[in-house]
């Protein structure tokens, strides 16, 4: 009889926690909700998202806010481009699971210097090359400003819902060959681009830096107009 008790008292126990599990915790002022719609655009010119504010917060303080070590590598690209990322595999925020990259703010003399003290450069099969930074430069690195911020969701995500969240964009440009559509809204500095897979790509930068963004796929949808005539 007593066993019988302590099963049904198990039981109750463990239907409750699963329930507390399913249902949301409220979000208040002070930790509000870190969805991808969720965007502060701060009177200089940043914006804060995902509890990071762009250009002021560190490498660092993602590991910490997302609770996974990133993986942080140089890239220089086949243009020569160079570029200090961390990556981030699985990070569950407000209880949607996505990957990130978030790329340091970092000048050219300081990519520069990473890149010539690297220990490895290993050729990738698109002409890019991955380079393998010295202990003390990723150090430096987790305690630099973060410039932009990607975020891959693991679900899919269509234009419908895009629309429902995050409202009518500023402007709307198809890259080249109409694999891939972007929506961009200057005003909270995100680009969001879904191909014809569906997979989706949301890339924040501060408002004020958002002409780097903006000034690629201008560039190449003014060509292919171009090329069309």
């Amino acid at each position: 009889m007593e066993r019988n008790t302590f099963l049904g008292v198990l039981l109750v126990t463990l239907l409750a926690l699963g329930i507390g599990l399913l249902i949301p915790m409220k979000q208040d002022d002070n930790h509000p909700a870190m969805l991808p719609w969720v965007i502060k655009v701060n009177s200089d010119g940043s914006s804060t998202v995902f509890g990071l504010t762009l250009g002021r917060s560190t490498l660092g303080d993602a590991e910490r806010q997302f609770q996974e070590e990133a993986e942080l590598t140089m890239f220089r690209s086949a243009r020569g481009r160079l570029s200090v990322e961390g990556y981030f595999d699985d990070v569950i925020l407000s209880g949607f699971a996505a990957r990130f990259v978030l790329e340091a703010r970092l000048s050219d003399a300081e990519l520069q210097a990473i890149y010539n003290r690297g220990l490895r450069i290993a050729t990738m099969g698109d002409g890019q090359h991955k380079i393998t930074m010295q202990p003390d430069d990723i150090a430096k690195v987790r305690a630099t400003p973060i410039a932009s911020i990607t975020y891959l969701p693991k679900t899919s995500i269509g234009w419908t819902t895009v629309a429902k969240r995050f409202g009518k964009p500023s402007l709307k440009v198809t890259e080249p060959g109409g694999t891939t559509k972007h929506w961009l809204y200057p005003a909270e500095g995100l680009d969001i681009a879904i191909d014809t897979s569906g997979k989706v790509v949301m890339q924040y930068v501060a408002p004020r830096d958002f002409g780097r963004v903006m000034a690629p796929l201008l560039k190449k949808a003014t060509a292919q107009t171009a090329a069309k005539r």
